[in-house]
């Protein structure tokens, strides 16, 4: 959805909470840019169409820092520069001796800053996933495979952001990242994020991430 006139004092957080009263809200970010007319505008996604609609009946119109924000269903556009935006992604494949905060922390910056971590961080559920809401200030969508090393084991790790539609899932295809995430919680090497040239895994790799 489109948002216009968002007051000059109001940040992400703010409208990720308000849009999120009227349903569940996948990610919102603000733009660095203004509109034509000069106003401050930003996206909001729900999970589905019908809280969309809820929240524009409720919404469009509504004053809140002292401006009225207007909105409508819109398409997003990628050339827009954005300043930040929060969304939610799956990450699973890490061990779990490395399933901790720190470790979800590091694999996080990779793209942005970890706001908070799902209901299964402590593992009640199973180790297999977790999800982490993030905040960001890149376009394209987050659907990678990195390797998180322990020492001198890898481990290939899947990042998937959340609330794509299926037929956009199907047109990206996952890529193996050329960088490394380095996990200081369980090793002593520092953390960097180190280049590698991209090629698939041979047997030695893949029995390593099996240790």
């Amino acid at each position: 959805m489109f948002v216009s006139n968002i007051s000059a004092s109001m940040h992400w957080k703010g409208l990720w909470a308000l849009f999120s009263y009227h349903g569940k809200v996948v990610d919102t970010f603000i733009s660095e840019k203004k509109s034509k007319g000069g106003m401050r505008f930003g996206f909001v996604r729900y999970a589905n169409y019908s809280n969309a609609r809820r929240a524009i009946s409720i919404l469009n119109g509504f004053v809140i820092l002292g401006s009225r924000i207007w909105v409508k269903v819109g398409r997003f556009k990628e050339r827009l520069v954005l300043a930040e935006r929060i969304t939610w992604v799956e990450i699973s494949g890490v061990p779990m001796h490395c399933w901790n905060y720190e470790t979800f922390k590091r694999i996080a910056g990779k793209w942005g800053n970890l706001v908070s971590m799902g209901e299964n961080l402590s593992g009640a559920n199973n180790f297999e996933k977790v999800e982490m809401l993030i905040s960001i200030s890149q376009v394209k969508r987050i659907d990678e495979m990195v390797f998180l090393e322990v020492g001198d084991v890898r481990f290939l790790v899947s990042v998937r952001e959340l609330g794509w539609s299926e037929d956009f899932k199907n047109k990206v295809s996952k890529k193996v990242s050329n960088q490394v995430v380095v996990d200081e919680s369980v090793s002593e090497s520092k953390s960097m994020f180190g280049l590698e040239p991209k090629k698939g895994l041979d047997s030695t790799e893949s029995s390593r991430r099996n240790q």
